[in-house]
């Protein structure tokens, strides 16, 4: 029968890019039931605070940066990126209890992420910085979908889907799932008909699947013929009433010599080549990705599945996943 999945999980969870925030721009995000806002301040330092004012409950989405300080629309009291209020348009000191609540916040690879947790708690593990030396600005997209983040990270430990939603004709375990607290890696080798430039060889990949939490997950890709690494994201990230924004990208580490990957491409100065080629990558993960949308949005959960051999390692998968819910914590 149906079950229910836990409530919104514990975790890091993305809500931008950093290129949608330049020094002075404020975007409004939800995130597990709750508006907040990001900011960058005029100095370049990026937050993430509750969207409305403790004064009297106006939208800071709606105000200004003030050269470190947000600035509430309403009456003008501005908030450091703590949330202290620093200011008001009045005599005398901001009143005491006017404090906003701020959000821990990273930033990696392009990558805008903020902490989650139902109780409260500060963080207690990290998504650690990728190699960046060598490797293109991301590219990235974003969708809204009705689904949950644990459903999003099981496809990485989901074999049987990739023959039969993503067309691959060969799928090997090489390893995992490795299990170190919040952080589980799987490890195997996929071969499809068209992936990559060749629109007819039939391409072998290494995939190196990284989760961190539910939240973030990151695919290191490796395809041998060619010489090309690939960074994926794939970043699922609870609004409300069930519903996500599902955040991708898709990385490349700067080939010396394009035309391994085609010979057309050596006829291109070779920054216009990478950039070809990673825009082709961006695009493949966009449609492996948007294979999905249908399923997850129609399936059910089943809390006692009736697994086949071939599944893939599923089961330790969902009992890893119950770290991440305050109750089972």
């Amino acid at each position: 029968m149906p079950a229910t999945l836990p409530g919104d999980p514990i975790g890091w969870f993305a809500v931008a890019f950093s290129h949608e925030l330049r020094p002075g721009d404020i975007a409004s995000r939800t995130l597990c039931g709750h508006d907040i806002v990001l900011f960058r301040t005029a100095a370049g330092r990026l937050a993430a605070m509750d969207a409305h004012c403790p004064h009297l409950g106006a939208h800071l989405g709606q105000g200004r940066i003030d050269g470190e300080t947000v600035v509430c629309p309403f009456h003008g009291f501005a908030f450091s990126t703590s949330g202290e209020c620093v200011s008001t348009p009045y005599d005398g000191k901001p009143p005491p209890t006017c404090r906003n609540r701020s959000w821990a916040l990273r930033e990696t690879d392009g990558l805008v992420l903020v902490w989650h947790h139902p109780g409260g708690v500060g963080p207690t593990f990290e998504v650690p910085d990728p190699e960046a030396d060598g490797w293109l600005t991301p590219r990235t997209g974003m969708f809204a979908l009705p689904v949950h983040p644990q459903e999003t990270s099981e496809n990485s430990v989901d074999l049987g889907h990739f023959t039969s939603v993503h067309g691959y004709v060969e799928t090997e375990l090489c390893g995992g799932p490795d299990i170190d607290g919040p952080h589980l890696k799987m490890s195997y080798r996929l071969a499809r008909a068209g992936f990559g430039l060749s629109r007819a060889a039939v391409n072998r990949v290494t995939f190196d699947a990284h989760l961190f939490g539910l939240g973030v997950s990151r695919v290191d890709v490796y395809e041998a013929q060619r010489d090309l690494h690939l960074r994926l994201w794939v970043l699922c990230t609870p609004t409300r009433d069930g519903n996500a924004e599902l955040r991708i990208g898709a990385a490349m580490k700067a080939m010396t010599s394009p035309g391994r990957a085609h010979p057309m491409l050596a006829l291109l100065p070779r920054g216009a080549a990478n950039r070809l080629v990673q825009t082709m990558a961006f695009r493949e993960l966009a449609r492996d990705v948007s294979d999905d949308f249908e399923i997850w949005s129609s399936k059910a959960y089943l809390d006692r599945p009736a697994l086949a051999k071939g599944d893939g390692p599923i089961g330790r998968y969902r009992r890893w996943c119950r770290q991440f819910y305050v109750d089972a914590a």
